[in-house]
């Protein structure tokens, strides 16, 4: 009886970090994405893994107003964004970060390993994105973006780190 309270305090702990929104800052003058407005986190799912022991498994709903814009950041673990709706406008600065674009008939189409650089998706690509990856993203769309994101993170560090702003070519 004692482990299964254990493992709904630490669910409600979870719930309560993802949801107050609490991060680590390399730049603390930049507000977190949650907080910037236009830019709407929604967490559908949490989960602790059996086969991921200390991690934690989430499902977030992302909706990004036209013209919205995250500085440059990084977050532990790892994660899958699927564009649902919208244009989605990625900025790589650097790190591990494959691509699957829609292919005809809703397949995925191979996976890309992109380069430093501006990229944009469509609905139905995606992107995994590694640990190592340091990025921001945009709307450059006149609808709403809406992005699905699974992330499979430690339990204990479900943070963003903002980094300096680094210039676009």
């Amino acid at each position: 009886m004692s482990t299964r309270f254990g493992v709904i305090v630490v669910a409600i702990s979870l719930i309560w970090i993802v949801a107050s929104g609490a991060r680590t800052s390399a730049q603390e003058s930049t507000p977190s994405a949650s907080a910037l407005p236009g830019y709407k986190t929604e967490l559908l799912g949490l989960a602790s893994p059996s086969a991921a022991p200390g991690q934690a498994l989430q499902l977030i709903r992302i909706t990004v107003a036209p013209g919205v814009e995250t500085e440059p950041h990084a977050r532990p673990g790892e994660r899958i964004n699927y564009v649902l709706e919208g244009t989605y406008e990625f900025h790589l600065v650097s790190g591990t970060v494959e691509a699957k674009r829609a292919a005809a008939g809703g397949a995925i189409g191979p996976a890309e390993t992109l380069a430093p650089g501006d990229y944009t998706f469509t609905a139905g690509d995606s992107l995994f994105l590694h640990p190592d990856a340091v990025y921001s993203s945009r709307n450059p769309g006149t609808e709403p973006l809406v992005v699905l994101l699974a992330a499979l993170s430690p339990a204990d560090d479900l943070s963003t780190t903002y980094v300096s702003a680094t210039p676009r070519p």
